[in-house]
C-alpha cells in the first residue's frame, strides 16, 4: 500500500509479522479437528449404548424366541443321533470283539493238541534213552512233570509212559478242546494266558532233552519239529491275544468318542434350553439398570468431549483475534495520504501515555464531506432535518457557494461558553475536489421561504 492508493472499508493497510501466531493457529485448528473426530466417536458410542438399552427394554423379539426354540429342537435331534451312534458303536464293538475272540478260541484245540503231541514225542525219547536216575533223566522228568501238570492238571507224571500220557484229556487240555462250543461261558482271556504258559512249559521240557550222541538223528529231527510247532503256536496265540487287546482298545476309543459326543449334545441341549428360558423371560431389571448406567457414562464422556471441542474452538478464535490485531484495516472508503510504515521496520510501543505517537498511515474519505456546527437554542427550533443550506469556505471567498443539507441534529444540548447549543450536522450535496478536510465553513440554512411577498428594497 502506498500514498495515493484508493482503499475500501476493511482493506489491510499495514500488518505486523504474525508467523508465530499463524503456526499456533494451525496447531489449534489441528487440535479442533482431532477433538471433533473424537467427539464423533463418543456420539457413536452413545447411539450404540442407547440402542442396546432400547433393545433390553423392548425385550427379545418373537423371531429371536423362534430361533431359540429351533435351537432346542435341533439340540434334541443331535442327542437322538448321538444316542444312535453310541448304540451302533457298542454293537459294532461287541461284534468285532466277538470275532477276534472266536478266532482265538478256534485255534486253542490245535494249540493244546500240539502241546500233547510234543510231550508224547519227548516221552518216547525219554523212555528210549533217559529213564534212569542220572541227572539228565531227572531233569527231563522234572520238566515233563511241570508241562503235564500245566497242560492236563495231573501231578507227578514226570516218568509216565507214552500210553499214559496219550490217554490224558483233562485240565486245560479239556477246556481248550471244548472252548469252541463253550466260549460264551468261558474266560477266554484267562484260557489264552494259561495255554500260552502251558506251551512254554512244554517248550522247556523239549529243551531239557540233551542232544547227546545217544539221541538219534531222526529223534533230533522230531524234537526240532515239535519245538518249531510249539513256537509257532505260542506266536499265534500271542498274536491273537494282541489282536484282542487292540480290539478292546479300539472299542473303548470308539464307544468313548460316541459317549463324549452324546454328553456334548446333552450339554448343548441344556444350554439351548437355558437360552430359550431367558429369551422368554426377557431381560432382568439389573441388566437394564446396568445398561442405563453405560448410556449415562457414554453421555458424560460426550459432554466432556464437547467441552474440549469448545475449548479448542475458543483457542482457534483467540489466535484468529490475535492475528487480526496485527493488521490495521481501513475504517472507511478513501485515499491513502500518508504511509510511514516500511517492510521489516520494528515498531515500538510508547513508553508513556503522554507520549505523542507519530501516525504510521493516514486516510481521507473519498465520499462527501460533512460540517458540524453548534446551533444556539434560539435558532434550533427553526431548523429541521432536510433543510437546505448555502456554504462558503474561507479558502475560496464568499463568492463561491456550495450546497449542503441538514442530516442530523443532536437531541441533547452541548454547553459552549455557558450557552446551550445543539450540534447540527450538514452534508455537502455534491462531491467537489476543492473541498478539503479542516477548512473553515460559513453556513446559511434556509429554514423558511415565501414567494411573491412585498419587500422593502
Amino acid at each position: 500500500m502506498k500514498v495515493g492508493d484508493k482503499v475500501k472499508t476493511g482493506d489491510s493497510l499495514i500488518s505486523l509479522n504474525s508467523d508465530d501466531l499463524k503456526s499456533q493457529l494451525l496447531q489449534a485448528q489441528a487440535n479442533v479437528n482431532s477433538e471433533v473426530a473424537r467427539q464423533k466417536q463418543y456420539e457413536a458410542s452413545v447411539k450404540s449404548e442407547q440402542a442396546k438399552l432400547d433393545d433390553l427394554k423392548n425385550g427379545y423379539s418373537r423371531e429371536e424366541i423362534q430361533i431359540a426354540e429351533t435351537g432346542v429342537s435341533n439340540a434334541k435331534k443331535v442327542i437322538t443321533d448321538a444316542e444312535t451312534q453310541l448304540s451302533d458303536a457298542k454293537l459294532k464293538a461287541d461284534a468285532d470283539l466277538e470275532s477276534v475272540y472266536k478266532d482265538a478260541v478256534n485255534s486253542l484245540p490245535q494249540s493244546v493238541y500240539q502241546g500233547k503231541t510234543a510231550i508224547i514225542t519227548m516221552t518216547d525219547i525219554q523212555y528210549a534213552h533217559f529213564n534212569s536216575a542220572d541227572s539228565d533223566s531227572n531233569k527231563i522228568a522234572s520238566a515233563k512233570e511241570m508241562a503235564v501238570y500245566d497242560l492236563f492238571g495231573v501231578s507227578n507224571a514226570g516218568r509216565w509212559t507214552t500210553k499214559s500220557v496219550s490217554s490224558l484229556d483233562s485240565g486245560l487240555y479239556a477246556d481248550a478242546q471244548n472252548a469252541p462250543s463253550n466260549s460264551g461261558s468261558m474266560d477266554i482271556d484267562g484260557l489264552l494266558i494259561k495255554t500260552i504258559n502251558a506251551l512254554r512249559e512244554v517248550k522247556n521240557a523239549l529243551d531239557s532233552v540233551p542232544l547227546s550222541d545217544v539221541v538219534t538223528s531222526a529223534e533230533k529231527t522230531s524234537l526240532d519239529t515239535q519245538k518249531a510247532g510249539i513256537n509257532s503256536e505260542i506266536a499265534s496265540l500271542s498274536a491273537k491275544q494282541q489282536s484282542i487287546n487292540v480290539q478292546k482298545a479300539n472299542n473303548n476309543k470308539a464307544v468313548s468318542s460316541a459317549q463324549t459326543a452324546l454328553n456334548s449334545a446333552k450339554n448343548a441341549l441344556t444350554t439351548a434350553q437355558n437360552e430359550l428360558r431367558l429369551k422368554r423371560a426377557g431381560y432382568s431389571d439389573d441388566q437394564i439398570s446396568a445398561q442405563a448406567a453405560q448410556v449415562d457414562y457414554a453421555k458424560a464422556n460426550l459432554a466432556s468431549q464437547k467441552a474440549s471441542v469448545s475449548q479448542s474452538a475458543a483457542n482457534v478464535q483467540y489466535y484468529l483475534t490475535q492475528i487480526d490485531k496485527t493488521v490495521i484495516k481501513s475504517p472507511i472508503d478513501g485515499i491513502v495520504t500518508r504511509m510511514e510504515a516500511n517492510p521489516g521496520e520494528i515498531v515500538m510501543p510508547s513508553s508513556s501515555t503522554l507520549e505523542v505517537q507519530k501516525p504510521l498511515v493516514s486516510i481521507i474519505s473519498e465520499g462527501n464531506f460533512e460540517i458540524e456546527a453548534d446551533m444556539p437554542e434560539v435558532d434550533i427550533a427553526k431548523i429541521k432535518i432536510g433543510d437546505t443550506a448555502k456554504v462558503t469556505l474561507d479558502a475560496y471567498g464568499s463568492d463561491v457557494e456550495f450546497n449542503a443539507v441538514v442530516t442530523k441534529i443532536d437531541p441533547a444540548e452541548t454547553v459552549v461558553e455557558g450557552v446551550s447549543t445543539y450540534k447540527t450536522t450538514l452534508a455537502f450535496t455534491n462531491q467537489d475536489a476543492r473541498i478539503k478536510p479542516g477548512m473553515t465553513a460559513n453556513t446559511d440554512i434556509l429554514t423558511a421561504e415565501k414567494d411573491n411577498v412585498i419587500a422593502i428594497p
